[in-house]
């Protein structure tokens, strides 16, 4: 571009390089490449078009080298500002989308589908309703994705080149419930769960203990001895008006025990005990 095309369009170039130190546990590289379809990001920058990278192999460091150029030009200053000083910018990560079973849908006699016993069916079905079939669109499956944030603000500040290294969530929860209509981004909660072997006695017990140790001391238990506290956690009964605490620092969920795995689901403060832990 010329300096003048430059002025004029005020291109931004966003790259993404890498995505690197991808789980390989619990499900191996081999069974990824094997169930879900190639590796891919994409993401949307204000209200351009979604752009999405080329498909990429399944890996533990998975080399993309994509570049998207934007003419930052055709935005309006003042919706640009605000953009950049909002929230960042979300890039989903599609590792898990599973390869779609086209023999699921099994050819059908006439009389066993449930729309055969309408026999002038075309009369009272909409054209929408002819394009989507509603018993298609049951079969539908949800992918989970990892999601990361990726913050333009140091641009306001004068920064021409940012070169960042952001972490990857993977929320499945959050994600369905965005899938689902559903607002848990106001949210402060979060969850964690550890999964080890039976085995792991000195784990077991180390875990115990600090969940026991946050809950002692977010309910002012905390002046006893731990073995006093783990005796008094199970019988204590909450007042109503300590339940109704939403900032109260404790940890809840559940133990599963196969004989082969610990299982623990707990979920509280995202910034909190949660984090602690």
């Amino acid at each position: 571009m010329t300096e003048e095309q430059k002025l004029e369009l005020n291109p931004l170039i966003i790259r993404i390089d890498c995505v690197s130190c991808l789980p390989s546990q619990p499900v191996p590289i081999q069974e990824l490449q094997r169930l879900c379809t190639t590796f891919y990001c994409r993401y949307r920058f204000h209200k351009t078009l979604v752009h999405r990278t080329e498909e990429r192999p399944h890996g533990t460091h998975v080399y993309f080298e994509d570049i998207n150029v934007i003419c930052l030009g055709a935005i309006h200053p003042s919706d640009l500002r605000e953009y950049l000083e909002g929230p960042p910018m979300v890039v989903e990560v599609h590792d898990r989308d599973r390869k779609s079973d086209e023999s699921s849908c099994r050819p059908t006699l006439f009389g066993e589908d449930p729309l055969d016993s309408h026999g002038n069916i075309q009369s009272f079905i909409s054209s929408k309703e002819m394009e989507e079939n509603p018993f298609q669109s049951q079969n539908k499956t949800w992918d989970s994705h990892g999601v990361t944030r990726v913050s333009f603000t140091d641009i306001l500040l004068g920064h021409k080149y940012l070169n960042l290294v952001v972490p990857i969530q993977h929320l499945p929860l959050r994600t369905w419930a965005k899938a689902q209509g559903v607002d848990f981004l106001g949210s402060h909660f979060g969850h964690i769960m550890f999964v080890f072997s039976a085995k792991e006695l000195f784990l077991l017990h180390s875990l115990l203990k600090d969940i026991t140790l946050i809950n002692a001391k977010a309910l002012e238990l905390d002046s006893y001895p731990t073995g006093t506290v783990q005796q008094i956690l199970p019988a204590f009964k909450m007042r109503v008006n300590i339940q109704h605490q939403e900032h109260l620092d404790i940890l809840t969920g559940f133990h599963l025990l196969d004989g082969n795995i610990h299982l623990f689901v707990l979920e509280g403060l995202a910034d909190g005990g949660l984090r602690q832990l």
